[in-house]
C-alpha cells in the first residue's frame, strides 16, 4: 500500500532491482490503483540526456533531441508538457465528480447534500486553476515575466552560463550539466508530487549544495507538494529526509519509518532483534508440541495402547498448524476476526497444495520463515588480488594538457606576442596570474599514480575530470605532454555512462550483430570466448549476480545497478591491475555502496577514482580511513591515499590535504 502525505520529503531504499524506479514510473504513469486524478506528479529519471543511452527515448528521436536541444528547451519543452497533462488531469477529475454529482440522491439524503457541496468547491477550485493557467499564457504573451525568464533563471539557480542554457547542445555538456538542466524543471514547473530518481548522479559538489537548496524550497515555499526520491547519498538523505520507505522485495511490500535514514537502521536493528527472537520462542514451543505429538502417538501404539491418546494426539496437531504469532507488530494480541482466522507464522497460512506435498517438519520450517528477519542479499563486491608487483609508479603524467576547442596555432602565436609587447610596455602593472591555456580544459598536469595506491581527483562539472581519466586510461591522447604507464600494466576504465551504454549495445532493438547478445552469461562468453562457463558465472557471483539474473535475465531489463555489476565483472576478467573508476556510484543503492567501499578498501590494486559521493570519498582516501587497506602498513597506506582537485579556472590540478570533508569547508 502507498501512503504519501503533502509537506513531506520521502526516500525510497532497497536493494538495487528490487523496483524502485518502477515504482515512480508508474506513480508518475498514475497506474497506481486509486491514485487520486487531481495530483499532478513530475518524474525526472536517473539518465535523461546521456548521448549514448535510451533512458527516455530510443533511436533516431533520441538523437535528434539530444543533438539539437538547448537547456532552455529542454526546461521549455518539460514545462509544456506538464502543463499539457496538468490540464488533462484536471479534466479528468472534472468529469469524474460531475458523474458523482449525477447519481447524488439530493432530496433525501442529508449526507447526500454536504457531500453536493464538496464537490462544487472541487469543481470550483480546478476551474479557477484552468483560468490561472490561461491567464499565465497571456501574461507571457505580454512579457511580463515569461516562461523563458522563469526557465532562465531556474537554470541560473544550477549555475549554467549564458552560453550553456542557449548556445550548447546538451550532447555538448558534461553528464553533470545535463542533470542540472533537468533538475531546473522541478524548479520551473510546481507540481503536486516531485518523483526524483537518483537525483545526485553526475552532480558535483556546488550542483549537490543547490540541489538540496531546491529541496528545502519544497519544504518551506511550496508546502503543499511532496517529494519522493530514490538516492544512494547517504549525506543529502540523511539531511533532507522526513520519512524512510523502506521496499521489502522479498515480501513485495513497503513499511514506513520515521525520521532519516540513521534512524531507520535503529529501528531496523531493534526489529531484526525482535524478530529473531520471536522466531527462536515460536520455534521452541512447536518442538515442544511435537514431542507431546510424538509421546502421543507411543501410547496409542499397540495392541493394548490407549486410543483416547489418538483424539488427543489429532487435537495437538491441529493446534500445531493453528500455531503462530500471538502478537502483531504493533503489540495488539491476535484476533480471529480481523485476521481471519490465521495467526502469522502458522502452518495454515500455506495453501493446500503446498501442504499436501511436505512434511510436518518441513511445513513447520517454511512457515518460521513468515516471522524470521528478512536475509540480506548478496550485494558484495569481490575484488580478486593483483599478483604482479612492479615497484615503480604505474601511471606517470607529464606535462599534459587537453582541450576540445583549440584557436588556431598562428592566432595563438599572434595573441602572446601581443600580450608580450604589452606587458613591456607597462611593465610596472604586470600580474602573473595562474590560468590555463586559451581553449584548453587543463594544462601542465603531472600527476604520479604509485602502486598499491587510491587517488581520488575531485572538481566542478565540466572542469575536464571524466576528459582527464580517459587520457590516464590511454583511452584519448593529450594535446600536450605524454603519459608513462608501467610495462604491460593492464588498466580498465569504469565510464560514468557504461550503464547505459550498456543497454544501447546490445538491446534489441540494435541492428547490429551484437542484438543476439541478450542475457549477461552470454555477453560475457561473446567477450571472453577463452574462459570456461564456471570462471565467467564466479566472477558474476562475486559481484552479487544471482544465477536466475546471468542466465535468464535480459541486459534491457536489469537495473541500473545490476548493469554496474555486470561491467565491474567483465573488466575483472581481464585481471587489471589499476581500476579508473568515474562515478562508480551512480546506480547503485546505499547498502551496495557500502559493499563497494569494502570491496575497494580490501583490494590490493591500484585505484583512480572520480566522485561526489562524499561518503564514499571519506571512507577509502582520506588517510583517517586508509587504516584497512590490506596492502602495506598503515603509514605507508596514508602516504598513498590521496585526494586532488582540478581547478576549473587554472586547469591545473593541486592536491588536496585536508580530504574531502575541507573540500566541502570550502563552499
Amino acid at each position: 500500500r502507498l501512503k504519501l502525505l503533502s509537506h513531506k520529503v520521502y526516500s525510497i531504499v532497497g536493494w538495487n532491482g528490487c523496483g524502485k524506479s518502477t515504482l515512480l514510473r508508474r506513480i508518475a504513469a498514475q497506474k497506481i490503483p486509486g491514485f487520486p486524478l487531481h495530483i499532478r506528479p513530475l518524474y525526472l529519471e536517473q539518465e535523461v540526456l546521456s548521448s549514448n543511452s535510451c533512458s527516455s527515448l530510443s533511436g533516431d528521436d533520441f538523437d535528434a533531441e539530444v543533438d539539437r536541444s538547448t537547456a532552455l528547451e529542454l526546461v521549455l519543452n518539460r514545462g509544456a508538457e506538464f502543463d499539457a497533462n496538468a490540464v488533462q488531469l484536471r479534466k479528468k477529475r472534472i468529469e469524474v465528480l460531475e458523474n458523482e454529482l449525477e447519481d447524488l440522491d439530493l432530496e433525501n439524503s442529508e449526507d447526500d447534500q454536504l457531500r453536493m457541496e464538496i464537490i462544487c468547491d472541487e469543481i470550483s477550485t480546478l476551474e479557477d486553476a484552468d483560468s490561472e493557467d490561461a491567464a499565465a499564457s497571456s501574461s507571457d504573451c505580454a512579457g511580463m515575466d515569461s516562461k523563458e525568464d522563469r526557465a532562465r533563471k531556474a537554470l541560473e539557480f544550477f549555475h549554467l552560463t549564458e552560453s550553456q542554457i542557449d548556445t550548447i547542445p546538451l550532447s555538448c555538456l558534461s553528464g553533470g550539466q545535463r542533470k542540472c538542466a533537468v533538475l531546473a524543471v522541478a524548479l520551473y514547473c510546481t507540481p503536486d508530487l516531485l518523483l526524483l530518481d537518483e537525483p545526485t548522479n553526475h552532480l558535483d559538489i556546488q550542483g549537490l549544495f543547490q540541489l538540496r537548496k531546491l529541496l528545502q524550497i519544497y519544504k518551506e515555499e511550496r508546502s503543499h507538494a511532496t517529494v519522493v526520491m530514490v538516492s544512494h547519498d547517504i549525506d543529502l538523505v540523511n539531511d533532507v529526509t522526513t520519512d524512510i520507505i523502506h521496499f521489502q522485495p522479498l515480501s513485495l511490500t513497503l513499511s514506513y519509518h520515521a525520521g532519516n535514514y540513521t534512524h531507520f537502521l535503529a529501528s531496523r536493528e531493534q526489529r531484526f532483534v525482535s524478530d529473531s527472537r520471536t522466531h527462536a520462542s515460536l520455534e521452541k514451543q512447536r518442538g515442544d508440541l511435537r514431542n507431546t505429538i510424538e509421546n502421543l502417538r507411543k501410547q496409542s501404539a499397540g495392541k493394548f495402547g490407549d486410543k483416547k491418546k489418538l483424539k488427543q494426539m489429532e487435537s495437538r496437531k491441529k493446534k500445531l498448524e493453528r500455531h503462530g504469532v500471538e502478537k502483531d507488530e504493533h503489540g495488539h494480541r491476535f484476533n480471529a476476526q480481523n485476521h481471519g482466522g490465521i495467526r502469522k507464522g502458522s502452518i495454515n497460512m500455506l495453501d493446500a497444495s503446498s501442504r499436501n506435498k511436505l512434511s510436518r517438519t518441513q511445513l513447520s520450517k517454511m512457515a518460521g520463515t513468515a516471522i524470521q528477519p528478512e536475509p540480506h542479499k548478496e550485494i558484495q563486491f569481490k575484488f580478486r588480488d593483483v599478483k604482479c608487483k612492479w615497484n615503480e609508479p604505474l601511471i606517470r603524467a607529464m606535462d599534459v594538457g587537453h582541450g576540445y576547442d583549440i584557436p588556431s596555432i598562428a592566432t595563438a602565436i599572434d595573441n602572446e606576442l601581443g600580450q608580450k609587447e604589452q606587458n613591456i610596455n607597462n611593465i610596472e602593472e604586470i600580474v602573473i596570474p595562474i590560468t590555463k591555456k586559451n581553449g584548453y580544459l587543463f594544462d601542465c598536469i603531472d600527476l604520479c599514480i604509485p602502486e598499491h595506491s587510491i587517488t581520488c581527483i575531485l572538481g566542478s562539472n565540466g572542469c575536464g575530470k571524466s576528459t582527464l581519466l580517459r587520457i590516464l586510461a590511454g583511452d584519448t591522447l593529450p594535446l600536450e605532454g605524454k603519459i608513462h604507464l608501467a610495462w604491460q600494466v593492464q588498466i580498465c576504465y569504469f565510464s560514468q555512462h557504461v550503464a547505459d551504454d550498456l543497454i544501447w549495445q546490445y538491446s534489441s532493438n540494435n541492428k547490429s550483430s551484437v542484438s543476439k547478445v541478450q542475457t549477461p552469461l552470454a555477453l560475457l562468453k561473446q567477450e571472453y570466448p577463452q574462459k570456461s562457463e564456471h570462471d565467467l558465472r564466479s566472477e558474476m557471483t562475486a559481484f552479487g549476480l544471482n544465477p536466475k539474473q546471468q542466465t535468464k535475465s535480459n541486459i534491457k531489463f536489469l537495473s541500473g545497478g545490476e548493469r554496474c555489476r555486470l561491467c565491474l565483472a567483465n573488466m575483472m576478467l581481464r585481471d587489471p591491475q589499476v581500476l579508473i573508476l568515474d562515478e562508480p556510484t551512480n546506480h547503485l543503492d546505499v547498502e551496495s555502496v557500502e559493499a563497494l567501499i569494502y570491496g575497494l578498501q580490501h583490494w590490493n590494486g591500484t585505484v583512480i577514482l572520480v566522485s561526489h559521493d562524499a561518503n564514499l570519498i571519506r571512507s577509502v582516501c582520506d588517510s583517517s580511513n586508509a587504516t584497512s587497506a590490506v596492502c602495506g602498513d598503515a603509514a605507508a597506506k596514508e602516504s598513498t591515499a590521496c585526494c586532488y582537485v582540478l581547478m576549473e579556472n587554472e586547469g591545473k590540478l593541486r592536491r588536496l590535504e585536508g580530504g574531502i570533508d575541507s573540500y566541502l569547508k570550502s563552499f
